[in-house]
């Protein structure tokens, strides 16, 4: 349970009351080399008396695993979600995540590694900044690069719990929104929904005077 020190009610105010979370420490080898990473989710099934499960594995090994009887038994109405879900896939840096201790004489107040501001540099790790802005200074540093090869999603075809779309007939999110519009639109939005071209892009240029893809929504 990780929430800000200023918080006043964390259970309100923190999105981690409502998470749960795993950190796993790295050493310098596991960036030596590319790495399959796979979570298994298994959708409760009320009816038969399932709680489902989360299992997370790295390079085919289990490293954390979460049974959905664990959280149900604990009588808070919350369990394994059903709901559809969507990947994010990204790397995040917070100082709320394995930073070291605030320095002597830094405030720790701003976090920015594209300034010449001390104060805004000094609470990062040693090296840390030099990681990520050595590519832009020097072009002969690679720098710090987050690449992935492929994402695969698996679904049993003969197991109608596994539903594709973010719709369901049990979660039909689409309707949901039509009949509250005004919370999903900003300013200059007609309407919540947008659709999604599928197919036949044009290339245009990407800024930087090179044909690029563009893309529709």
């Amino acid at each position: 349970y990780n929430h800000f020190l200023s918080d006043t009610n964390p259970a309100t105010q923190s999105y981690w009351s409502d998470a749960i979370s795993f950190n796993r420490q790295l050493n310098a080898k596991h960036f030596e080399r590319k790495h399959r990473y796979r979570l298994e989710w298994d959708v409760p099934d009320p009816e038969n008396g399932n709680d489902g499960y989360l299992h997370w594995f790295l390079d085919d090994e289990l490293v954390f695993k979460l049974n959905g009887t664990s959280i149900v038994e604990k009588g808070l109405g919350t369990g394994i979600s059903s709901e559809p879900s969507y990947i994010i896939m990204n790397t995040a840096v917070s100082k709320q995540w394995g930073f070291p201790k605030c320095p002597d004489n830094c405030p720790c107040k701003k976090y920015n590694c594209n300034t010449k501001d001390w104060s805004a540099k000094c609470g990062f790790s040693s090296g840390f900044c030099d990681m990520l802005t050595s590519s832009k200074q020097n072009h002969s540093q690679p720098g710090v690069e987050y690449k992935i090869n492929y994402v695969r999603v698996w679904q049993d075809p003969n197991d109608p719990k596994q539903k594709v779309g973010c719709s369901t007939p049990e979660r039909p999110t689409r309707r949901w929104i039509e009949g509250h519009q005004e919370l999903y639109m900003q300013e200059g939005d007609s309407k919540p929904l947008k659709g999604l071209q599928r197919g036949r892009g044009r290339c245009g240029s990407n800024g930087n005077g090179k044909e690029g893809e563009e893309s529709s929504s």
